[in-house]
């Protein structure tokens, strides 16, 4: 912005202004009629502060207040000439500033308590602001031409501003920093210039105005500019700082700011604060509509309002205002920080918003696994960690591979996923024993060696596995909880499990965690006989437990690489980041993101049982059977309703 050199120059060259001050003289040559103390400003019911209202009823009656909206208290016999308020000392009563005309000068009514003397002199104009951004306010006086503009600061020091007599003077923060602007009309020779920051004049305008306000009219946190600039040029509006804009090519007879659709008790609500991919955004608006053309948008978290960052959108009135349906989010929506904004008349200037998260549970997360060791295994485990995110209370994750022929590496598409949401994941092969022993020995001197090099506490803890690992998860839980581990959250997740060798029904009944089971093929199931999780299911008394099935009809589909999973089984993925981010968050918000259709219940399951399975629950297929009593077992696997 330009410059005024010989604005800039007369400030230094200012005559200073003769010592007419009294800082600490009493209000008692003012005769005060009524010597009673005021009582202060009350809270009101709903913790909102009332305002109190002051009144000049002239020479007969002088100076009321209207207290808390109930009583009436007389301030003064005299009537004033001029009158604001400021909070002058940042202790949050206002101040009433007073001029009393040239016999008094002006005077300021205290914590509403003591009257002090501010001046002898009466100004011309008086305006309020915290120009230095401390809390307390500014009187920004006008002396008229002999004295000019001084300002009172921080309720101690008389400051000269300007040798120039204003024509007005209006305040507010127009660059959102916290602290108040003066925005100066000089008159036609100067016009209209800005004293930044309590440091700086820039010219605002070459022209001078019929009359100035300020106000923030579009919720951007900076105070705009409303100058009426006659009949010539109309009103427009300096809009944060930054830019001119018409509001009408009229002229006014008077301008004011507010808020007169009552925004205090305006505000929107979201059906949840963390929104899955495929759930619908629904919101709830309370407060007063202005009743045209209303909407609701969602727009990324720190967007600008322009119509190209909206997401979803719907109107809205007073007929849709409960449970406002948007538009759903797209399925491969990036998770992240979002809101939903209200709109009135049909702009784009916020009325209220509400922030959200979009958690998807499919994606991967914001850190790049890395693998240890690069290839082949550690004491037969690799692990996988989130690179630049190892904390001490980070959770970790442990997986266990199937029997046969699998390895823990056909894995590695899931443990990587697992490792980019932060979490610290072990794999273990163990498979080719049916002693659950054998993979808790594994994982137990993993968890040491982590514990020792990164300091983990261990405090999260989610077992998981598949098929055979699936059902030796349980004995590993139970085996680390009993070590204190997973004291913060833990889950058990059976994948297309078998059986949980070593456990006793005792043992089942007394494991205290969160309990999933994903079963494939749907209620029909796979070669594992689906009486095995029933059993379990039962039996885990003390659990908290949830069956969820994938219609695929393919017992290894959790074996994959991280782009197989991505590209072809986001659908296992959501299920496995949905259940272990509640396990360690604590909601269910996760939970109640899965699609229905992959939920089922004990009993339709239980309904849709066959009696062609290649691994029965009895375990004669296989062999295991002949483990039983080797490793402990007294669990009738094939009779589930035996345990309800």
């Amino acid at each position: 912005m330009k410059r005024n050199k010989m604005l800039t120059s007369l400030i230094t060259t200012a005559l200073l202004l003769p010592l007419l001050i009294n800082h600490a003289a009493t209000a008692h040559s003012l005769n005060r009629f009524n010597d009673s103390s005021v009582e202060e400003s009350k809270a009101s019911d709903n913790g909102a502060v009332k305002n109190d209202l002051i009144i000049d009823f002239g020479d007969t009656y002088g100076l009321w207040l209207k207290m808390n909206n109930s009583n009436w208290v007389q301030l003064h016999n005299l009537s004033a000439d001029s009158m604001i308020t400021a909070n002058l000392d940042g202790n949050d009563q206002d101040e009433i500033i007073i001029d009393f005309g040239e016999t008094y000068g002006i005077w300021a009514w205290m914590n509403n308590s003591d009257w002090v003397q501010l001046h002898s002199l009466s100004p011309e104009s008086m305006v309020t602001g915290d120009i230095d951004g401390n809390g307390e306010d500014e009187i920004i006086i006008d002396f008229g031409t002999q004295y000019a503009i001084w300002v009172w600061m921080n309720n101690s020091d008389w400051v000269q501003l300007h040798s120039l007599s204003p024509e007005s003077m209006v305040t507010g923060d127009i660059d959102g920093n916290g602290e108040d602007e003066i925005i100066i009309d000089f008159g036609t020779q100067y016009a209209i210039w800005v004293w930044m920051n309590n440091s700086d004049w820039v010219q605002l305008h070459s022209l001078s105005p019929e009359s100035m306000v300020t106000g923030d009219i579009d919720s951007s946190g900076q105070d705009d500019v409303i100058i009426d600039f006659g009949e010539s040029n109309g009103i427009l509006a300096r809009m944060n700082n930054d830019s001119w804009v018409k509001l009408h090519s009229s002229s006014a007879e008077g301008m004011v700011t507010g808020s007169v659709h009552n925004a205090d008790n305006l505000s929107i609500a979201i059906n949840n604060d963390d929104v899955s991919p495929n759930e619908e955004v629904r919101v709830n608006v309370t407060g007063e509509l202005s009743g045209n053309q209303d909407w609701v948008g969602i727009y990324p978290a720190g967007a600008s309002n322009s119509w190209n960052n909206v997401i979803a959108w719907n109107w809205i009135s007073d007929a849709t205002r409960s449970n406002l349906g948007l538009s759903k989010i797209l399925k491969d929506m990036p998770a992240g920080e979002y809101e939903a904004r209200l709109f009135f008349n049909n702009s784009y200037e916020v009325e209220a918003s509400v922030s959200f998260s979009v958690k998807n549970y499919s994606s991967l997360g914001p850190y790049t696994p890395i693998r240890y060791p690069e290839i082949g295994l550690h004491d037969n485990y690799v692990v996988y960690y989130p690179e630049e995110g190892i904390t001490s209370d980070m959770p970790v994750v442990l997986f266990l591979e199937g029997g046969g022929n699998s390895e823990i590496d056909d894995y590695r598409g899931i443990m990587k996923f697992m490792a980019s949401k932060g979490y610290f994941v072990i794999g273990s092969e163990g498979g080719q024993d049916y002693n659950s022993n054998y993979s808790k020995d594994i994982l137990d001197g993993a968890i040491n060696t982590a514990r020792d090099a990164h300091g983990l506490t261990v405090a999260k803890l989610a077992v998981m596995g598949h098929s055979q690992g699936g059902g030796q998860a349980f004995y590993v839980m139970k085996s680390f909880l009993d070590q204190g581990y997973g004291n913060a959250g833990s889950l058990v997740l059976s994948i297309d499990g078998w059986f949980a060798f070593d456990m006793l029904q005792a043992s089942m009944g007394t494991l205290n965690t969160k309990v999933s089971f994903i079963q494939m093929n749907g209620l029909q199931g796979t070669g594992t006989d689906p009486r095995i999780h029933l059993s379990l299911y039962n039996l885990a008394d003390n659990s908290s437990k949830s069956f969820l099935t994938l219609p695929q009809d393919e017992h290894g589909y959790v074996k994959d690489s991280l782009q197989g999973m991505l590209d072809n089984k986001r659908d296992i993925l959501h299920l496995v980041g949905a259940l272990t981010d509640d396990a360690f968050s604590g909601s269910n918000e996760g939970y109640n993101s899965i699609p229905n259709e992959n939920k089922a219940t004990y009993d339709e399951v239980y309904n849709a049982l066959d009696d062609d399975y290649s691994y029965d629950c009895a375990g004669e297929t296989a062999g295991a059977n002949d483990y039983f009593p080797v490793y402990g077992n007294n669990i009738n696997y094939c009779t589930p309703e035996a345990y309800q």
